[in-house]
């Protein structure tokens, strides 16, 4: 919630962020700089403090708890370790109302807390993005968490084809490195980049360095329906040609052909179509222009920041 809370400060709205240690020495040092505000955001699993939450709900404030990820269990369990996983729930039940990426999972998360669920889209700030140096030399990324293993298997023959095919082409690797892929260090010395992972502010110029982006998905997965298409999002920001799964998750960010190009998940078509982008220079930089333009039109936090706001301001007056 850092960006939108600093958009809607620059437009005079009093809204702020701070980690949670900080708001645990207001409740001591400064208890009366609390009241200044009537809603409280506890975002993602980062912050699972149920008390802090009843201890704000019981000087009259209002508790949001923000979710990008479906955390419910229903199609798979994500959050291994079980108090963490007891915190989040315990957290989000106390909660006043859900804020939530994309329609199912605010449906999912409704009928999960019983808690009202308001939607508002992953949006990116778009100076993060769109300045990034990219690497000298062409360069393929994927970039995401461990809960991926499925989603990325698709690209276990694609990606060693298209290095040993392309002397001029690298690839890089952000964050999970599964076990199918470990070995291409390896076997193509020099040309795969693999950073564990990077601090959020520093995402940006780590993830938008690439000429091409991968963002995979498996359709049969119904974890995958909750998600919403930041990833693609954040790398068109940054002017890169993205290549997505053809399901909703990635159609409703990406106009085929237009502002990137969506793939069948299977492992020829993504063969076919890495190939394509590495090809066609002209049409990697239209794809890349088109899409930097999309975001900046539809995905950006100048764009969609009163969206947070009227969730807020709804909820404070509920």
């Amino acid at each position: 919630m850092i960006i939108p809370c600093d958009q809607n400060q620059r437009q005079g709205r009093v809204m702020d962020y701070a980690h949670w240690s900080e708001v645990e020495k207001l409740f001591y040092k400064d208890p009366l700089k609390i009241m200044n505000y009537d809603v409280f955001v506890f975002p993602r699993a980062g912050f699972a403090v149920p008390h802090q939450s009843q201890r704000l709900r019981g000087l009259g404030k209002k508790v949001v708890f923000e979710i990008d990820d479906d955390f419910t269990g229903k199609y798979r369990e994500v959050i291994a370790d079980k108090k963490t996983r007891e915190g989040i729930w315990a957290l989000a039940k106390d909660a006043n109302a859900s804020l939530c990426s994309t329609p199912y999972l605010a449906k999912l998360m409704y009928e999960e807390t019983g808690n009202q669920s308001y939607v508002v889209p992953n949006s990116v700030r778009m100076c993060d993005w769109q300045y990034v140096r990219k690497h000298k030399r062409l360069t393929i990324g994927l970039s995401g968490s461990d809960t991926h293993y499925a989603d990325w298997v698709v690209l276990e023959t694609v990606l060693p084809r298209v290095i040993e095919k392309y002397p001029h082409v690298d690839l890089q690797i952000g964050g999970y490195l599964p076990p199918y892929l470990q070995d291409l260090g390896e076997r193509f010395p020099g040309r795969v980049i693999h950073r564990k992972w990077v601090p959020y502010l520093d995402h940006p110029a780590f993830a938008g360095q690439v000429h091409i982006g991968l963002c995979p998905l498996d359709p049969i997965d119904g974890f995958n329906q909750s998600k919403s298409g930041i990833k693609a999002v954040e790398l068109m920001a940054s002017r890169v040609a993205v290549l997505a799964t053809d399901m909703r998750v990635y159609s409703e960010v990406i106009d085929h052909q237009r502002t990137g190009l969506l793939t069948p998940q299977e492992p020829e078509a993504w063969y076919q179509n890495i190939c394509v982008l590495i090809e066609e220079e002209d049409l990697r930089g239209r794809l890349a222009a088109k899409g930097q333009a999309h975001v900046a039109k539809h995905y950006s936090i100048t764009t969609n920041g009163d969206k947070w706001w009227n969730a807020f301001r709804t909820i404070a007056e509920v």
